[in-house]
């Protein structure tokens, strides 16, 4: 219910999480898969959450929305609508072309301030922004190792691209992944066989890595060298979720460090749950609209 209403902690109420700049919004990019209606399979589209905790909103945009910034309550009841209206495939083919870049512009003409723009990185995405994929970032142009100089919307017009050292923003751009193209990890072993428990964010070349703390689960603590598969077959084990982490653009003089640690405490930040999250806040509510369209 918390979710749906669109209910978010105001900052004050948030102690637990102080040591993270929370007073910088967030805004999760978000594509949403085919979807099978009555009248056929709709185009894919992009979507847009921002957490305020300043404000304590939620906010949703999307291109087939009638107005913009939604309250996430009535975008859940947009979102439920879609699927049985007749002219939803016209309405999200429209608002699929060009959204992304229309939505970047904004950001650059209208935030000033510090506002942090989360992606996750999938076969889906990728479809929608190529740009995201680890082959086009090693191609663009950079004025440091986490500064870009321009944005890239399409592969096969530069003049598309968005300039953003033409005008004052404060955008820094994250990429998330969470899924099978993130590899495993192995823990250390401690002194009596057992395997230690990693909780925290890790850094390797320019890619950084979020460990989640195990939750209070039975299937968490099965991860003994004594509870083996060879001697309990019947056995399951789960170790807590990695998620990929990389800072695709910030401004120059940044800490990579402060970002990513703002992007990880997101994954804590929901109230209404003690467990961390798979995603960022912003990428988790995003995500848990595209359920309302079935």
């Amino acid at each position: 219910m918390y979710r749906q209403l669109g209910y978010l902690y105001p900052l004050k109420n948030k102690k637990r999480l102080n040591e993270a700049n929370l007073s910088v919004p967030a805004m999760g990019i978000w594509i949403v898969n085919y979807k099978k209606t009555i009248y056929g399979n709709t185009e894919r589209f992009p979507g847009f959450v921002k957490t305020d905790f300043e404000k304590g909103q939620i906010r949703v945009d999307c291109g087939f929305f009638t107005r913009p910034n939604l309250l996430y309550w009535e975008a859940c009841l947009e979102f439920q609508k879609m699927p049985g209206k007749k002219e939803a495939k016209d309405d999200i083919k429209k608002a699929m072309f060009s959204s992304i870049k229309s939505k970047m512009l904004e950001l650059i003409n209208t935030h000033k301030k510090p506002i942090l723009v989360l992606i996750k990185s999938d076969g889906t995405s990728r479809q929608i922004w190529k740009f995201v994929s680890d082959t086009e970032l090693s191609k663009v142009e950079r004025l440091n190792k986490y500064t870009l100089k321009r944005l890239c919307f399409d592969n096969l017009d530069s003049n598309n691209d968005v300039f953003l050292d033409r005008k004052e923003n404060g955008i820094r751009i994250i990429r998330v992944r969470n899924n099978e193209e993130v590899p495993d990890y192995l823990t250390e072993e401690k002194e009596d066989g057992n395997t230690k428990s990693l909780t925290g964010i890790y850094q390797y070349k320019d890619i950084f890595w979020s460990i989640a703390p195990a939750p209070n689960d039975k299937l968490f603590q099965n991860t003994r060298y004594a509870i083996s598969k060879v001697t309990h077959p019947t056995k399951e084990c789960k170790r807590p979720a990695m998620i990929e982490i990389y800072p695709i653009h910030l401004k120059e003089g940044d800490d990579p460090a402060d970002w990513v640690y703002l992007t990880h405490v997101l994954r804590k930040a929901a109230h209404q749950y003690r467990e961390t999250l798979r995603m960022p806040l912003p990428l988790h509510l995003a995500q848990k609209l595209e359920e309302y369209m079935g």
